[in-house]
């Protein structure tokens, strides 16, 4: 009286179903130059957001609403976090939050 468990789904009216990120559709990664350095980096497609990473998106970190986006690689991030070229330049609370956490998770560590 061995039942397998797709059997047993069947027969419980359960439907077999894939987990969300099989059915996605990707897309290549953006390789952009940094704003600052110039140096060429990827910039990864988020799935299940359907759009590209915000962590390396300049205007998504000062809040400034242009067009087109301006992408500053990690190095870049890191010396303006420690003083060495801007201050001040994350404007929205939750956003420099955001941030101090991917600092201290080594997010933007190469």
């Amino acid at each position: 009286m061995s039942q397998s468990l797709s059997d047993y789904s069947r027969t419980r009216g359960f439907l077999k179903t894939q987990p969300i990120w099989k059915n996605v559709k990707t897309k290549p990664n953006l390789v952009v130059s940094c704003l600052l350095c110039e140096q060429k980096f990827p910039v990864k497609y988020n799935a299940l957001k359907k759009q590209y990473s915000q962590k390396n998106n300049w205007n998504y970190w000062t809040s400034q609403k242009t067009k087109s986006a301006k992408y500053i690689c990690n190095v870049c991030l890191m010396r303006i976090h420690h003083g060495k070229s801007m201050r001040n330049w994350i404007t929205d609370e939750s956003k420099a939050d955001n941030f101090y956490n991917y600092v201290y998770q080594g997010v933007f560590e190469n």
